[in-house]
């Protein structure tokens, strides 16, 4: 999705700040499912029983994926609702 975003921008982008702009959210976006997958295996590795404190810190890596994807959603939504409209 992000490859498809960072393509897509590179030919709705009107200059390199808009073009900026636009990839921002999929960067991040990337970086924090790399930072949450990391949290969910690293948390794996510590154990197989249950531990609270092990489903806090994987919950709290999906929420932060979920604001980012939520920001992408935002910009990326609020740019092509403007392309429409215009």
């Amino acid at each position: 999705m992000a490859l498809f975003c960072i393509t897509l921008a590179s030919y709705l982008a009107k200059d390199f700040l808009e073009w900026g702009l636009l990839i921002v959210p999929c960067f991040l976006s990337a970086v924090v499912e790399l930072i949450n997958s990391s949290i969910e295996k690293a948390v794996d590795f510590t154990g197989t029983e249950f531990h609270p404190l092990a489903k806090k810190a994987k919950d709290m890596a999906s929420s932060a994926q979920l604001i980012g994807l939520i920001f992408w959603a935002l910009i990326w939504g609020r740019y092509l609702l403007t392309l429409y409209l215009k």
